[in-house]
């Protein structure tokens, strides 16, 4: 059973507790870098990583959601 599964949005918090289980420390980020990476990439969007690992990604207004 998920810790956070009676919360709602059901769905930010199944993608956050699974960030969450992603195994990093201090100065040991790589891991979590990339799993943001792929996230993006599974969603088709735009995203940013730079050599110190930091993420930015980017998702355009759609009106039609």
């Amino acid at each position: 059973m998920a810790v956070l599964e009676q919360l709602e949005p059901k769905k930010v918090f199944q993608i956050f507790e699974e960030l969450s289980s992603v195994p990093r420390g201090t100065f040991y980020d790589e891991k979590v870098s990339n799993w943001c990476v792929e996230f993006a990439k599974n969603r088709n969007l735009e995203y940013i990583q730079d050599e110190a690992g930091n993420v930015i990604i980017k998702k355009t207004w759609d009106a039609g959601i």
